[in-house]
């Protein structure tokens, strides 16, 4: 399996089916094996301005919307020093895995355009450019609510841009808190997908919380926290994803 939660989510799928007892066998033949990833061009990022990006053609699902509410807090307050990299689409609202609605699509639109000063926003982009981009920016912001994996979180390590993201699936495996990254507990289901658990309006409105002082506290930290956690984050691709791993293994 690609990650330890990949291995719990398949043997809850065995027992489902009533193979509980073939589960042992198979947990035999099992190694985990996590994805591949080569690092990619280390970019010098002067002080200055500190760069967030998002990555995600599920907007929603991928905690888009939770970013830009968080961000548009520290914007109304005057908390400068920033800019947000966008690249999802937006206009895709109707996503019945993060409970969005048309109401939903129409705020995420409504905040772009009240941080346009900040902030940022393209539907999509090549591949190229989103490594790019990740390149340029310190952090990645991730708050998912359901990713088997989250495969653009290791190409933002690759590039050192430092991941802060939802505690769920494999992130915790891949994300040390504090450490290469930062993460932000929210409630899980069995197999630790946040979806059918928090996306209630109640459970969304505390992971603005909890996103707002990450970001409070990604800023007041300052360039040198950013370069510790940065080279952390590299040196978890260098030594648990590296392709030569697979090829050997």
């Amino acid at each position: 399996g690609f990650s330890e939660a990949a291995v719990g989510s398949f043997e809850k799928y065995v027992h489902r089916m009533g193979r509980g007892d073939v589960w042992g066998e198979l947990l035999g033949k099992n190694t985990v094996l996590h994805p591949p990833q080569a690092l990619l061009p280390e970019r010098e990022r002067a002080e200055g301005p500190v760069r967030f990006a998002f990555v995600g053609a599920d907007f929603y699902r991928k905690g888009g919307l939770e970013c830009l509410k968080a961000l548009h807090r520290l914007h109304a307050a005057g908390v400068r020093g920033w800019h947000f990299d966008v690249v999802g689409k937006v206009g895709r609202w109707a996503d019945p895995r993060a409970r969005t609605t048309e109401a939903d699509g129409r705020e995420a639109m409504r905040l772009l355009a009240a941080m346009s000063d900040a902030v940022s926003y393209r539907e999509s982009v090549p591949h190229a450019e989103v490594l790019e981009g990740l390149g340029r920016s310190h952090y990645l912001l991730f708050p998912t609510f359901q990713d088997t994996y989250g495969y653009v979180v290791l190409e933002a390590m690759a590039a050192g841009c430092v991941p802060v993201a939802t505690r769920t699936r494999s992130l915790p495996e891949v994300i040390v808190d504090g450490v290469n990254g930062v993460l932000i507990d929210v409630p899980v289901d069995a197999v630790g997908d946040a979806h059918n658990t928090a996306t209630t309006a109640e459970e969304k409105a505390r992971l603005v919380d909890a996103l707002e002082a990450v970001l409070r506290g990604v800023l007041a930290g300052g360039h040198a926290e950013w370069v510790a956690r940065s080279a952390a984050a590299r040196d978890r691709i260098r030594a648990h994803h590296d392709p030569g791993r697979h090829r050997d293994a």
